[in-house]
């Protein structure tokens, strides 16, 4: 994988629609429960050759963090995408740094330009630090008629950057 500069990253990946039928896959799993966050960063270490495992430190932001509703994990996934990218690279700047949250804001202002916010509380509907919020969206499929969709057009964005 080449950066924007040219530089070369130290990993190698696999194309972003493979790197994105991945994370969706795993997302969809019932047997190892990946939270959004988790599936976003799972995207791009597909995409850019890293351990998958990196993925569990984002195993509390799915459900707002740690279930309080509060930001979408598909965006603090997105965010910590952007850290692994810099991270990869050796000319670690302050330039780099704005650049990247730059890149950060626009991918949230698109977020809510598509989605209407950034909770997640708003976007699903759902109460998750409580049981019935927690019940509600798992009877309802919740996860599978909108958080699949978010996580997709999240991969669909990061794939153009990263």
């Amino acid at each position: 994988m080449v950066d924007q500069s040219g530089a070369a990253s130290r990993w190698e990946g696999i194309p972003p629609e493979e790197a994105k039928a991945a994370a969706i896959a795993a997302f969809r799993d019932t047997t190892k429960p990946t939270n959004c966050a988790q599936a976003v960063m799972l995207f791009t270490l597909h995409l850019l050759g890293g351990r998958p495992e990196l993925a569990d430190v984002a195993s509390y932001l799915g459900g707002g963090v740690g279930k309080t509703g509060g930001a979408c994990g598909v965006l603090t996934g997105a965010a910590l995408s952007l850290g692994i990218r810099d991270s990869l690279y050796a000319d670690a700047s302050a330039a780099r740094a704005d650049e990247g949250c730059s890149q950060f804001q626009h991918l949230k202002e698109a977020f809510v330009a598509a989605f209407g916010d950034t909770e997640c509380r708003e976007l699903t509907g759902c109460e998750l630090d409580t049981t019935a919020g927690q019940d509600r969206f798992r009877d309802e499929g919740i996860r599978e008629k909108q958080c699949v969709g978010y996580v997709d057009w999240m991969c669909d964005r990061l794939a153009d950057i990263l």
